[in-house]
């Protein structure tokens, strides 16, 4: 995916520097037709006037220099990291259903594909039993593999275990949100993994691209993770591992929540313990135990083969399997010589439907490999792909796969 940052994106930064990172305020201003430009060009009076705004946040924004903001977007520029705004059509829809969404983000890799799909966030403790790692690997593959996106935060133990796993899949379906910026170099021996999540998945952080890490940073982070996400899987934790926020937020952003159990006793197992006690959490045993719940929300996304099938747990520690190559395409080889049929197609369809459709064959193929072959963006091609299944010229599998009808 190309360079993308947005002409309007220095008012949402200006906007972030002057409230701080996790303000409630960014809601109202994406709720307020012209978004972050409108506040800035305002006076205060007319702030105030609006009735949207007190007068603690006006004072905020009195400092009206651009300055700073668009010295960091012009790093952005150097770095090739992306920078995306609530008004923008690449901006995680989910998280405009949170009170406190990001006014900006910044990334690298294919944020709208990934967030495309259904998202689910993997968790949990860093210090990972080879048990918790095991069963994080597999459940993060075969959740992946259904149709969904492993959101997680890159740290390591459970986060490594579960991008990794997912990265095992043809979509690599995975997205890593991170407390600090996307430069800065923290917990580097995650340094390799963070390149491959950028090239396949999507890196993301609503901090600048140099800022670094700090303690106050990753809670705030969280409400990211859980919000990106449908639901919140936790791995193992103990009683004060950070995991417990993401699980927190994720119940008051009316997430649901979700624990693999472990017995009494076991490492890690107090967190798990309390998250079923005080938030009613439920129990994954499969795949299934998550899918059931989002398969007919998203019936052409979610496939349910195979998911009833337990992980495997087990008492011995099971050793991480070594990375191969991804699974084949789930289609039958297709055949480049054939044409589809163009004279069939509506008058009024657009030049984008009638290239994409040019490009699809009798066996389904997925969105991304299509998006490729048609050299589009994530935006582009889900906006053609709708345009084509309104007038019934495609076939829509689970998945996120397509194919002429």
């Amino acid at each position: 995916m190309g360079l993308s940052i947005p002409h309007g994106a220095v008012y949402w930064l200006w906007l972030q520097r002057r409230l701080g990172v996790g303000s409630h305020v960014i809601l109202t201003v994406a709720e307020t037709e012209g978004g972050a430009r409108y506040v800035y060009e305002s006076t205060p009076d007319q702030l105030w006037a609006s009735g949207r705004f007190s007068v603690k946040t006006i004072n905020a924004l009195n400092d009206r220099s651009l300055d700073a903001e668009e010295r960091i977007l012009r790093r952005c520029e150097e770095l090739g990291i992306s920078v995306t705004t609530p008004d923008e059509a690449d901006y995680p829809r989910r998280l405009l259903s949170i009170p406190d969404p990001p006014a900006v983000l910044f990334y690298k890799g294919r944020l709208a594909d990934m967030c495309a799909r259904p998202c689910i966030s993997i968790v949990g403790t860093r210090k990972a039993t080879d048990y918790g790692m095991q069963a994080t690997y597999e459940l993060s593959q075969r959740l992946s593999r259904a149709g969904m996106t492993v959101v997680s935060g890159c740290a390591r133990g459970i986060d490594t275990a579960a991008h990794n796993g997912a990265l095992e899949t043809v979509s690599g379906g995975t997205i890593a949100v991170l407390g600090c910026g996307i430069n800065y170099r923290y917990n580097m021996a995650n340094e390799g993994l963070r390149r491959t999540i950028s090239e396949k998945g999507a890196l993301v952080s609503e901090y600048a691209p140099d800022i670094d890490s700090s303690p106050y940073h990753f809670p705030v982070r969280n409400r990211i993770i859980s919000g990106l996400s449908l639901g919140t899987i936790v791995m193992e934790a103990d009683s004060k591992s950070g995991s417990l926020i993401t699980a927190t937020r994720a119940a008051e952003q009316g997430r649901d929540v979700y624990v693999v159990a472990t017995g009494l006793g076991a490492p890690n197992s107090s967190g798990i313990s309390r998250l079923t006690r005080e938030m009613e959490a439920k129990e994954v045993r499969s795949p299934m135990d998550v899918l059931k719940h989002y398969v007919s929300m998203y019936p052409m996304h979610l496939t349910l083969d195979g998911a009833e099938r337990e992980l495997m747990f087990g008492n011995e520690p099971q050793r991480l399997p070594v990375r191969t190559e991804p699974d084949p395409m789930p289609s039958d080889h297709l055949d480049e010589s054939f044409q589809p049929p163009a004279d069939q197609l509506p008058t009024d369809l657009s030049d984008g439907a009638r290239k994409v459709y040019g490009l699809l064959r009798p066996q389904p193929q997925l969105l991304d490999s299509i998006a490729a072959q048609a050299e589009m963006s994530a935006a582009e091609i889900l906006n053609v792909i709708t345009e084509l299944e309104i007038y019934g010229c495609i076939t829509v599998h689970p998945g996120s796969r397509y194919s002429l009808i």
